[in-house]
């Protein structure tokens, strides 16, 4: 099952794509971005932390005459020794030819981790994306 069929199967009158939120930490967070610049249709939002974009795919490669709606955020540790913080902001600087709502946050004494400051950026991100309905959020 690819990812795209697992959103799919996720999707229901009770849980539209606007509801929906997909992200990862370290490659996890790369199956999410590239999920977004292939999937044209938008969801609630994307998050990445401590991740890059990967899979060997040049900029050139994505269709250059779409730019996802998904707002997106990516977080990175300034220490992180996997994934060096220029590599992370290259893809930053990637997705945002090809997504037009892209967040950085960067975390100065952070590595390959999370750190509490992390958390809170990211509950803020998704209370803002996916709003609070009565049901789930508090």
């Amino acid at each position: 099952m690819s990812f795209k069929d697992l959103i799919e199967e996720e999707t229901t009158p009770l849980i539209p794509r606007d509801r929906i939120l997909i992200g990862g930490f370290s490659q996890g967070g790369s199956v999410a971005f590239h999920n977004i610049l292939l999937d044209k249709r938008p969801l609630a939002g994307c998050i990445g932390l401590s991740t890059y974009l990967a899979g060997g795919k040049s900029p050139l490669e994505y269709d250059r005459a779409f730019k996802s709606e998904t707002p997106t955020l990516q977080c990175h540790g300034y220490c992180d020794e996997i994934v060096p913080i220029e590599k992370a902001h290259a893809s930053n600087c990637i997705l945002g030819r090809f997504v037009k709502d892209v967040r950085w946050v960067e975390f100065t004494s952070m590595g390959h981790e999370t750190c509490q400051q992390e958390l809170l950026t990211v509950r803020e991100f998704m209370l803002k994306q996916v709003p609070d309905n009565g049901n789930s959020w508090g």
